[in-house]
């Protein structure tokens, strides 16, 4: 289970290679302080240069030489970023999403030539406490789940989930292949792990939410479905194959959670509910499949 950075400088520092050239990859909490630093650099350089692309546009940010700083007065965080000649580091205080972008280090050497360092600024969201919502579906004796893991600003994001026997995630939790948001089960009343956990995670912050399956699924109401599907062979031979036609009810009133419409003027009625669903099961011998 991945755990929370410390709050101060959240930077991950990697080496990619991208464009032919080197870029340092530099993710950080919105909120919080980043320095942009470079690990080595030549000793004759007599200027430098930082300047930010975002999209199709570049930002100024500032110019050092041997005497003195200017920098951008224009630029929108200009009264957030600081400049350090000792280590030719650029720091930016209570970055925003705004600020996430591509930073380049021009350095003039006493030669005329140059040289840059590339940074790639992400600058994220923490993951926000996820919540999971269940909706369920019953045929024949079992229990069907869609589980969704929602997050406000889900932005570069992970999800992992897990299986286990305790409202709390533990290390002997079973993990599951699954590695998005809607996770889709089939529940038996003989299973023991009924807790799932649901994991969201990006460079900087997690956050887990769990459920208890069980009671989602009546079991009773499922015994009586499936004694249904006994039953009501004429019907249930071919429900697998027709579970979305609609099922004629001689009375209305019997489809628990249906609703019927006067089909003619002998006042039969039809079944919006599948037959599957249907869970009474003085019921079934009401019922025929239409065509």
């Amino acid at each position: 289970m991945m755990r929370a950075l410390g709050p101060l400088l959240l930077s991950l520092l990697l080496l990619l290679q991208a464009g032919g050239c080197q870029e340092v990859k530099v993710v950080v909490a919105v909120g919080e302080t980043v320095q942009l630093q470079p690990k080595t650099w030549p000793s004759s350089w007599v200027a430098i240069n930082w300047i930010m692309k975002f999209s199709s546009q570049t930002h100024w940010i500032l110019r050092h030489d041997q005497n003195s700083t200017s920098a951008n007065p224009l630029l929108t965080f200009a009264d957030r970023v600081s400049f350090y000649p000792g280590n030719l580091s650029l720091q930016i205080n209570s970055v925003t999403e705004k600020e996430s972008g591509l930073y380049s280090m021009d350095l003039t050497l006493k030669n005329g030539s140059s040289v840059t360092k590339y940074f790639r600024l992400f600058v994220l969201d923490r993951v926000r406490q996820p919540k999971i919502k269940a909706s369920t579906s019953q045929e024949c004796g079992r229990c069907y789940l869609t589980l969704s893991c929602l997050v406000p600003k889900a932005a570069w994001v992970t999800y992992s989930w897990s299986r286990g026997i305790s409202s709390h995630p533990a290390p002997e939790d079973h993990l599951l292949q699954e590695h998005q948001a809607d996770l889709h089960l089939e529940i038996t009343k003989s299973g023991n792990n009924t807790f799932y956990h649901c994991n969201v995670s990006n460079a900087i912050s997690w956050g887990t939410a769990t459920i208890d399956v069980e009671p989602l699924c009546n079991y009773t109401a499922l015994h009586i479905s499936q004694h249904c599907c006994e039953h009501s062979a004429p019907c249930m031979a071919t429900a697998q194959l027709q579970r979305s036609r609609n099922v004629r009810q001689e009375a209305c009133g019997h489809c628990a959670g249906s609703v019927c419409g006067v089909e003619d003027a002998s006042q039969s009625c039809f079944c919006k509910l599948p037959l599957y669903q249907v869970l009474l099961p003085a019921a079934c011998s009401h019922f025929r499949c239409l065509p």
